[in-house]
């Protein structure tokens, strides 16, 4: 081959490089503006970039500003999902209140740095499509994952695994639990058939907060989707449960606790 020939090899490379990256630009605005549409159908806000704070250190007399991702940083404490890998990313986001609800639907991902024996390293990418509800419940530690061969692993090891009164649903979930009689509270005959019916997604409630996730971006009008399944699982929450768990959060703006 020529020299002619490796830079027409080469310019081809580049072209393909930049109408990529052109291709890419195009479908996150595309994105971008399909989110906005429905956050202003459904009434909340629309935040097309990541949420950051300025956090400011100390350190022998000088003062260091540190930018942190608000959303994430908000809710590593309650969800073991943005405690994972390295350089963890939420945006854009759907975020607001409807009637004692706070939501909060947003593009989440984070990287994995590894390296082989040979000491080259190698970075992976995973990509979530997440939905919280923040509501006035207290409710148990309460994870469904996608029943897997690595969730069947888990229980070699040592971790438990709930079953409930549906057969077809322990065969489609993993269910784990920290206190199993609150979760059998939730996990109801009626609640079990309506959520058959839902796609089977990851399931992950603590405290005041229900989370709903998968992994890859989901379509927008999926969001709504996540979102109107939450509501339709907290609407099959007994009263019993309501009185004993319920919580007065207050008012405030979903962004003011980030």
């Amino acid at each position: 081959m020529g020299e002619y020939g490796f830079f027409l090899i080469f310019g081809v490379f580049v072209v393909l490089i930049i109408a990529g990256a052109i291709y890419s630009a195009k479908q996150a605005e595309k994105r971008r503006q399909e989110m906005f549409l429905l956050a202003q159908r459904l009434g909340l806000e629309f935040h097309p970039e990541s949420l950051n704070k300025v956090e400011t250190y100390s350190f022998l007399g000088f003062n260091f500003n540190a930018s942190k991702d608000a959303l994430v940083e908000g809710l590593d404490d309650w969800f073991e999902l943005f405690q994972r890998g390295d350089r963890q990313y939420s945006g854009p986001s759907i975020i607001g209140r409807r009637g004692e609800i706070d939501w909060y639907l947003f593009d989440y991902k984070y990287e994995d740095d590894t390296t082989d024996s040979e000491g080259r390293r190698r970075t992976s990418t995973y990509w979530f499509s997440v939905a919280v509800a923040r509501v006035p419940l207290n409710l148990p530690g309460l994870k469904l994952s996608p029943e897997n061969w690595f969730n069947k692993i888990g229980t070699v090891f040592g971790i438990r695994e709930m079953t409930v009164e549906s057969e077809a649903f322990n065969k489609a979930y993993f269910i784990r639990a920290a206190d199993e009689r609150k979760a059998m509270d939730l996990l109801h005959p009626l609640a079990l058939e309506r959520m058959q019916t839902m796609p089977v997604r990851n399931w992950d409630m603590v405290g005041p907060y229900l989370m709903v996730y998968q992994s890859g971006r989901t379509d927008v009008p999926g969001y709504e989707r996540m979102m109107r399944d939450i509501e339709s699982f907290l609407e099959l929450v007994p009263e019993y449960f309501k009185q004993d768990h319920g919580v007065d959060l207050g008012y405030r703006r979903p962004t003011d606790g980030l």
